[in-house]
């Protein structure tokens, strides 16, 4: 029964005795309340209002995000040892424990015929199950094949015009102000600033021209290529670029693959220089097929895409367990910022290189979250760090802001070191990602569906996807364009306009990109 129901009933129960009371006679009235003096107080009244005030102080529980809803799962999680095996050569062999219903998932596989089979065993037997390509990793795609240049050029020098139009409205959302004429805009630490030359509120134009000094420079692909001014006249500015070192090497962050930086009179070249059978990690992993002097090509079939792969397994235990998955607090009045990567996609890597410095000074002030995309190309790797993410994210979330910014630096083999660094309660995420993670999944999946997030990154300021520069600069000046109210004090702060590279490690580049994975 609701507690709207009750209440009107207790209270049509009340009404009915006072009636009754209303109606017997006077001297039997009298002498009731002299007798029972304690029945005259109107229970039923009291305890309506008491509900009504405990249905209110809920309301604003709920409204202030004091009371955190949370949805109990049963899952059923298995502790398995496996061989996969392809032409009779070993292609992977482990231990651990997975949720049954996606321990295909998390091998790479494209059937649910493993997790079926699992499904009927006993703990303790053994089984050995034959996959066909198409149950397995999938038939062998051709058009998954692709050709890539292995040298890109870049032009030394660039001339463009001292002065450029921007509508009034970019301008108030680039400087949260209105124009003040031969003002000069832009932090000072900026080889290129912008001079207000006119603004006209009539036509909502405003003319700025590019301000700087001739041989200003700054860094373009830290160390080797740095961007300098090169002239300026009253009409034109030139740019240049100058390589530091000719034939340097430098990673490529796509695997073992390095670039060659060498330039001559009015280029300079960036050539690949590729691992045959290496992963290149290219919007999504790909292998190295083969490559000559100009060109790669590039496979983004699984590498046991096409073959059968036979599997031994052993049941060692089965385990259901209830996990309760919880919404993260909310502040409230505040913009919800959510972004969606996967943990070994560089673009997911960089734009989270490029958030967390805001993050840091928003962390009270603006709701941040760090989601995940409902699936993962980077293996088994890439699925334990989800994981191991969303367990601290989850209970230990005064950690995670550290535990990424050390994670990001160098990526895989550092997880422990970060967690350490991080004071992360290590049993606490270990126990987590084998019993809870899946479950905490959930909500990441569910948004998934809510935004139709297609690859990592997938950035959501608001319910709405936007496209945000992976720089702090636009990142701040996204998330304070949407406070409806006063704007917090940190929104004054300048951040770094240039964006962190792509891949693990803290170098920047003033170029930008849209590029993700999936």
């Amino acid at each position: 029964m609701t507690e709207e129901k009750k209440e009107k009933e207790e209270m049509h129960e009340s009404k009915e005795h006072e009636h009754k009371e209303d109606v017997k006679e006077e001297h039997h009235e009298i002498k009731h309340e002299e007798h029972n003096p304690k029945k005259n107080i109107r229970w039923g009244r009291i305890l309506a209002i008491g509900l009504i005030i405990a249905v209110i102080v809920l309301i604003i529980l709920f409204a202030t995000n004091v009371i955190q809803i949370k949805k109990s799962t049963l899952i059923t999680n298995v502790n398995v040892s496996y061989t996969l095996s392809a032409d009779n050569v070993e292609a992977m062999s482990s231990q651990g424990v997975y949720e049954q219903d996606s321990i295909d998932s998390s091998l790479g596989l494209v059937s649910d015929k493993l997790s079926k089979e699992i499904a009927t065993m006993s703990e303790g037997e053994e089984k050995t199950i034959t996959l066909k390509p198409e149950e397995a990793f999938g038939v062998y795609d051709d058009s998954k094949l692709e050709i890539i240049n292995r040298t890109t050029t870049i032009e030394k020098t660039k001339e463009m015009n001292r002065t450029f139009e921007v509508t009034l409205d970019q301008f108030k959302e680039a400087f949260n102000e209105v124009p003040v004429k031969d003002k000069i805009y832009g932090p000072e630490t900026e080889m290129i600033r912008w001079k207000v030359v006119s603004s006209d509120e009539a036509t909502n134009k405003v003319v700025l021209s590019r301000e700087g000094t001739i041989g200003a420079e700054e860094s373009y692909y830290p160390p080797y290529i740095s961007l300098y001014i090169k002239s300026i006249t009253p009409d034109k500015l030139t740019l240049a670029l100058k390589l530091s070192q000719e034939n340097a090497e430098m990673d490529s962050e796509m695997g073992q693959t390095k670039i060659k930086l060498y330039s001559d009179a009015t280029n300079i070249y960036l050539k690949l220089e590729p691992v045959l059978n290496d992963e290149f990690d290219l919007d999504g992993t790909k292998i190295v097929k083969d490559f000559n002097e100009t060109a790669i090509i590039l496979d983004g079939n699984n590498k046991y895409a096409g073959k059968e792969i036979i599997v031994k397994i052993k049941l060692n235990k089965r385990e259901i367990i209830k996990t309760e998955a919880k919404e993260l607090k909310k502040i409230p009045n505040a913009p919800t910022l959510q972004f969606f990567v996967m943990s070994y996609c560089p673009y997911g890597t960089q734009i989270e290189k490029a958030i967390l410095p805001v993050w840091k000074e928003f962390q009270d002030k603006a709701n941040i979250e760090l989601r995940f995309v409902s699936y993962t190309m980077h293996g088994q790797k890439e699925d334990d760090e989800n994981y191991r993410q969303i367990c601290i994210r989850e209970e230990q979330s005064d950690k995670l802001i550290v535990y990424l910014e050390c994670f990001l630096e160098a990526g895989e083999g550092t997880e422990d070191a970060c967690m350490t660094k991080a004071k992360v309660d290590k049993t606490k995420v270990e126990s987590c990602m084998k019993s809870k993670a899946a479950t905490y999944f959930e909500v990441d999946k569910q948004l998934n569906t809510e935004y139709g997030v297609q690859g990592s990154p997938t950035v959501v300021l608001d319910g709405k996807e936007v496209s945000i520069a992976r720089n702090p600069e636009a990142i701040k000046t996204a998330i304070c364009n949407a406070f409806t109210g006063n704007k917090p004090s940190e929104c004054s702060k300048t951040y770094s306009s240039e964006s962190p590279s792509a891949g693990f490690g803290y170098s920047t580049t003033s170029s930008s990109t849209s590029a993700s994975c999936g």
